[in-house]
């Protein structure tokens, strides 16, 4: 069975948020090289949803579609690695990704 990994904040510390709870980018590049060397490895774009789901595979969730998102997006697609972005309602029809920065 697949394991589901679901992130929130992804981002550099801001030192006009010191008490936002997030993980570091940094932490989480080192995640996902953690999780290539695991046996499973992560899903990737190519694999069949069917395989993913049945096979021992970490697939990535985001939740709320911020800002930072779009650059988590980009290096995953750059790695080619399934990923699946939960948008809020205003993020897709009115063009507007939450900055929380």
């Amino acid at each position: 069975m697949s394991k589901v990994i679901m992130y929130h904040y992804i981002r550099n510390f801001n030192k006009n948020l010191p008490h936002l709870n997030f993980l570091h980018i940094r932490d989480f590049k080192r995640q996902i090289s953690y999780f290539q060397k695991e046996k499973e490895g992560l899903a990737k774009i190519s694999d069949n949803l069917d395989e993913i789901l049945k096979k021992k595979k970490f697939i990535l969730t985001f939740d709320d579609g911020f800002k930072d998102h779009l650059k988590i997006g980009k290096y995953l697609k750059k790695k080619k690695y399934f990923r699946f972005f939960f948008y809020n309602r205003s993020t897709i029809f009115e063009s507007r990704f939450f900055i929380n920065s």
